[in-house]
C-alpha cells in the first residue's frame, strides 16, 4: 500500500513462484498509495483472492494483471479502482470472476478483457463507464449501471437467467438512464429485467421471456408467455 520501484511477480529467481499455468492464493492487493510498477503479465499467474483487490488512489502507478484468471470470492467491494489519478491500468488477456454474492465492481472507467459475475453475485458499476471485450452473468443477477454513464461491451454477449433466477439490469436511478453499447450482432436476454437502460451502438438488443420496467430505449423486450397460471388469494 505504499513505496514504489518496480515489482515483477515471480519476475526474480531467488523468489519461489508458480509456473506460468499455476496459481497465486492471496487475502487481497491494495496498491493505491504505491508509485511503481506491479506487473503480474511476466508469467501470467491465475490469481485467487478472498477479499479483493483495491488500486483506489493517487499514486503514479502502472498495474498489468496479466493473462491468468482472477478469481475473487469477497462479498464486498471486491474489486475497486474507484479513483484513478494518476494510474496506467493494463488488463492484458486476463479474465476477472466475482464468485461472491452481493460483491461489487468498481471499475473505474478502465477497459477490460473479461469480466464475469457468477453464483448470483451482483455487480454494481458505480465508478464511471467502463468497456468490456466480454461481460457475463450467471442467473441471478443484478447488474446497476451508473446513470447517465455508457458501458461498452465488445462482444455480443447473450444473457440467460430463468423463471425463477432472473437476471436484472437497472439504472442506478429509476428515471435516469444508463447506456449499454454495443456495436455489432445481437444483445440478447431471455429471463431478464430492465429498468432505464438505452441500448445503443449498432447491435439489436432483443430480450425474450424479460420484463420491461419502464424508462428503456433502444430494446425489443417480450414478455413470458402466458398459460399455466394459478389462481392467487381466491
Amino acid at each position: 500500500a505504499s513505496g514504489g520501484g518496480t515489482v515483477t511477480v515471480c519476475g526474480a529467481a531467488a523468489v519461489t513462484c508458480p509456473s506460468a499455468s499455476g496459481s497465486l492464493a492471496l487475502a487481497q492487493i491494495t496498491c493505491g498509495a504505491f508509485t511503481g510498477t506491479l506487473d503480474f503479465a511476466a508469467i501470467d499467474p491465475n490469481v485467487t483472492l478472498t477479499t479483493g483487490f483495491d488500486c483506489s488512489g493517487a499514486g503514479t502507478r502502472t498495474i498489468s494483471i496479466g493473462d491468468g484468471t482472477w478469481t475473487i470470492s469477497g462479498t464486498g467491494t471486491a474489486w475497486t479502482l474507484a479513483t484513478v489519478t494518476g494510474l496506467t491500468f493494463n488488463a492484458n488477456g486476463s479474465t476477472i470472476t466475482l464468485t461472491g454474492g452481493g460483491a461489487s465492481f468498481l471499475g473505474g472507467g478502465r477497459t477490460y478483457n473479461t469480466v464475469n459475475f457468477n453464483n448470483g453475485a451482483v455487480g454494481v458499476f458505480t465508478s464511471g463507464a467502463n468497456t468490456y471485450t466480454t461481460l457475463g452473468v450467471s442467473a441471478p443477477g443484478w447488474v446497476v449501471l451508473t446513470n447517465g454513464t455508457t458501458t461498452v461491451i465488445s462482444n455480443a454477449p447473450t444473457f440467460t437467467g430463468t423463471a425463477s433466477a432472473p437476471i436484472m439490469f437497472t439504472s442506478a436511478s429509476d428515471f435516469s438512464a444508463a447506456t449499454i453499447s454495443v456495436a455489432s450482432g445481437t444483445f440478447a436476454c431471455s429471463f431478464c429485467g430492465f429498468r432505464a437502460i438505452t441500448g445503443t451502438g449498432g447491435a439489436t438488443f432483443s430480450a425474450t421471456n424479460s420484463f420491461n420496467l419502464g424508462v428503456n430505449t433502444g430494446i425489443t423486450i417480450t414478455g413470458p408467455s402466458t398459460g399455466g397460471g394459478r389462481i392467487i388469494g381466491g
